[in-house]
């Protein structure tokens, strides 16, 4: 069984030198566990993650992503996003 506690505390180590969030999604994209540096801000990484994995997904599945093969879902997604004022 996983513990939420625990899995908050060992997403929390990620955020250092510079990443900002780091998100626990299910193969369906919906949010399990997050840690940020501003909690006010985990709504916004986690649909524009889930939108990216959405989309991913529905690539791998049509069979044109890459060379046309495979149709794993994937494992991870690793964003850098930048800031722009």
């Amino acid at each position: 069984m996983l513990k939420p506690k625990v899995i908050s505390q060992v997403l929390r180590q990620t955020t250092r030198n510079g990443v900002k969030a780091s998100l626990l999604m299910t193969h369906d994209g919906s949010l399990l566990s997050f840690a940020t540096d501003n909690d006010k801000n985990v709504k916004i990484y986690a649909a524009i993650a889930a939108n990216i994995w959405g989309s991913y997904k529905k690539q791998m599945a049509s069979g044109t992503f890459l060379d046309g093969g495979g149709t794993d879902s994937p494992k991870f997604l690793l964003l850098e996003c930048e800031v722009s004022h």
